[in-house]
């Protein structure tokens, strides 16, 4: 049976993606400013995505505020543990990849010790 994820969620931040990508800082700060929300960067994990402040405990609030914009393509709550599981994913395929350049010339035991320890890295 599958567990259910429980997100742990960053409080009074939400994430918003807009439609035309790629969008400039002054119409995603624009867009915000007009529901009342200060833009506060884009999302680390991707340029297009952009971060913005609200009051905590009004996220969903916010979310569906931007929501009822033509130009959001999607707005969320940010989660910290889905940011956590993309770093880590992230930086186990950059590892793999440089794995897969040196695997045709290493022995097996130290490829095996190499993947273990990429496996290690996940969390």
């Amino acid at each position: 049976m599958e567990r259910e994820y429980i997100p742990l969620y960053f409080g009074g931040e939400i994430l918003v993606s807009f439609y035309d990508s790629p969008v400039n800082d002054f119409f995603a700060s624009r867009v915000g400013s007009t529901l009342g929300y200060q833009l506060q960067g884009r999302w680390l994990l991707c340029d297009d995505v952009f971060m913005y402040q609200t009051k905590c405990g009004e996220e969903n609030k916010a979310c569906a505020e931007f929501r009822s914009q033509e130009e959001v393509a999607w707005a969320e709550r940010r989660d910290f543990s889905v940011e956590g599981r993309k770093i880590s994913l992230t930086r186990t395929m950059r590892e793999l990849e440089q794995l897969q350049d040196r695997c045709g010339t290493m022995h097996l035991s130290d490829y095996l010790s190499e993947i273990e320890r990429i496996k290690k890295g996940l969390r």
